[in-house]
């Protein structure tokens, strides 16, 4: 289903003032005093949106892999890794690593 406006189907998340599919695969690693996110199947549409995520600290890597595309955000600093983990996984009780 394309971006679109809330209500949000449970397995979509909201970001910005659109709903995108929720992103399932996620796996967080602890990087000195940073943390790198690595999600898969992720929509072209969100691409965007993790982007921005990313900030003026992170990297973002972007692999396409069908359905979607793998994305690496790299060298995050606890609170903007805290924020992002917030948004993937709002429901969830997934801490970031010590």
């Amino acid at each position: 289903m394309p971006p679109h406006p809330p209500p949000c189907l449970p397995d979509e998340r909201q970001w910005g003032n659109l709903c995108y599919p929720k992103i399932d695969a996620l796996r967080i690693m602890k990087s000195g005093d940073n943390f790198d996110f690595m999600l898969g199947d992720v929509p072209s549409e969100l691409l965007p949106e993790l982007a921005k995520s990313a900030g003026d600290q992170g990297a973002l890597v972007v692999k396409k892999n069908d359905p979607g595309f793998e994305v690496t955000i790299k060298s995050l600093p606890r609170g903007e890794a805290t924020e992002l983990l917030k948004r993937l996984q709002p429901d969830s009780g997934v801490k970031l690593p010590d």
